[in-house]
Formats: structure tokens, sequence, C-alpha cells
């Protein structure tokens, strides 16, 4: 248990390291002398989100390791996490050099033309796109095998406060990220992710002591996106 307390600070860390990549002006200098990329499309397309992913996996193989599993229920849960894996990566691939583009040449409000529409198509909406439904895949993934195999042991104090402090950060991060944009597309998204985590924590009755990763996504996911809609429709 004590493990999954402390990966899950790791994936709530890859995130906050997200976001001040994006915050900062140290990131904002070219990688290479030919301006291929900034360093913050860089960091966010290889080794942010390369973390981020590892953290994916390592609780995946955490939240299997302590109980005898049906063997094809294992592959295709392994099947769905290369699959969103990929969608994954590929989001990032196509996301962060189109939103560089987009900023570069197409953002001054002026630049209309082919180029830009397929710049900013691919940006957003299908960048964005792939992103969520990697999300959603892995989201269920994790969620299904912390489902079909809870931890023998009821969580200690220490690290259900652990987990509480992450899913309630990362939760404000959800909020931050979501709640000054007009449009509802993003939102969109994460009210799906919030209705998965209120589906397992449903099916778990609330248990938890024993899941730990459904707590921290029924906190993050579910309080965050609520703060979002409560918000928006507030103030928009």
């Amino acid at each position: 248990m004590k493990r999954i307390s402390w990966l899950i600070t790791g994936s709530t860390l890859s995130l906050v390291l997200l976001s001040l990549n994006r915050l900062t002006s140290l990131t904002q200098g070219y990688v290479l002398d030919n301006q291929f990329l900034r360093w913050v499309d860089f960091n966010a397309m290889l080794p942010v989100s390369l973390l981020y992913v590892l953290f994916f996996y390592l609780l995946f193989a955490e939240i299997l390791s302590h109980k005898a599993q049906n063997q094809r229920t294992i592959i295709w849960l392994t099947l769905l996490l290369l699959f969103g894996t990929y969608i994954f990566g590929a989001s990032s691939g196509v996301h962060e050099p189109m939103n560089y583009l987009d900023t570069r040449i197409c953002n001054d409000g002026q630049t209309v033309n082919q180029l830009c529409t397929i710049i900013n198509f691919n940006d957003e909406p299908f960048g964005h796109f792939l992103y969520y439904i990697a999300v959603i895949i892995i989201s269920l993934v994790l969620l299904t095998a912390e489902l079909i195999s809870p931890q023998d042991k009821d969580a200690s104090t220490s690290d259900k406060l652990a987990v509480t402090i992450n899913g309630l950060l990362a939760g404000i991060g959800i909020f931050l990220n979501l709640a000054f944009k007009h449009s509802w597309l993003d939102t969109s998204y994460f009210i799906i992710l919030s209705l998965i985590a209120l589906y397992y924590t449903y099916r778990t009755r609330f248990r938890f002591n024993t899941r730990l990763l459904t707590y921290y996504y029924f906190l993050s996911f579910v309080l965050g996106t609520a703060g979002t809609i409560i918000y928006k429709l507030l103030t928009h």
C-alpha cells in the first residue's frame, strides 16, 4: 500500500512539472538553433510525458502484483494499457509541435490560410481528442485492475492522508486548467472521466481503504470537474 501512495505522489508531481514547464519563462528558449521546438514543447512531448506514462505502468504492475489473477484478464488489460499509451504518445507528438507552430505562425489573429487551418485542427481538436481518449483508456485499465485486485490490508492513516493531499492538488490543477477557458470542450472530456470515477467508486461501495487509486481518481476528477462546472455556470 505504501508503494501505491508513493507512485500516486509521483504521478501528481509529474503533473506539477508539466504545469511548471508551461508557466515558467525558462522553457521558452529554442532547443536547437534551427528553432524546431521550444523547450516547453520538447519537455511536454518527451521527458515529462514519458515520466507520467512510467508511473501509469508502475501503478498497474503494483496493483496486480500481490494476487494471482486470471491470465486472460491480465493480457487484455495489458493490451489496453499499451493501446492507450500509444495513443497518449501520438497525442503528444501531434499536439506539441502543432501548438508551437500555431503560436509561432498563426496566432496573430490575422493569418488565415490552408496551412494554419491544418495546424489549428491538428492542435485542437484532434490533438486534444487523442489525448483525452488515451487518458480515458488508461484510467479504465487502472481502475479495472484495482476493482478486481484490491489490497489485502487497509491503507494506513499516513498513506490515506498522502493520497488525499495528492487528489486535492490534482483536482485544483484540473480546475485551474479548465475553469478559465470559455470553451466547454475540455471540460466535457473531464465530465466523462468523472462519470467513470463515480462508476468505479459505486462498484467498490466507497471502500477506499483498499483502493487508494480509485480514491485518488474520485477526489481529483470529480471535485476538480464539479468545481469547474459550478464556476463556469456562475461566471459565464
